[in-house]
């Protein structure tokens, strides 16, 4: 009898953990999901801006948190040079 109860409580943990993992996977999706976009959007904006982004800037971007990334498209309405975008860059690395 106690055998049945240990594995209940084993499969119950086990479905715990389960659906905590699915939680978490959902979360970490949805962040990634906003960085990628707000990546995108940041990218067209300085592309449509100055032309093209070169890689090692794209790189930097791409490191940005989503709150980071939500700071600088407000910011870059004021860049009136790629350097510009280098020093904030440079201003806000993690």
């Amino acid at each position: 009898q106690e055998s049945v109860i240990y594995q209940k409580i084993i499969q119950k943990g086990h479905q715990l953990g389960l659906l905590e993992g699915k939680r978490e996977g959902l979360l970490e999706g949805k962040r990634e999901g906003k960085q990628e976009e707000g990546y995108s959007i940041v990218i067209r904006q300085l592309t449509r801006r100055f032309g093209s982004v070169d890689d090692q800037l794209q790189q930097g971007i791409q490191k940005l948190s989503v709150a980071q990334l939500e700071e600088l498209s407000e910011a870059l309405l004021d860049f009136e040079t790629v350097t510009d975008l280098t020093v904030w860059l440079a201003s806000h690395q993690q």
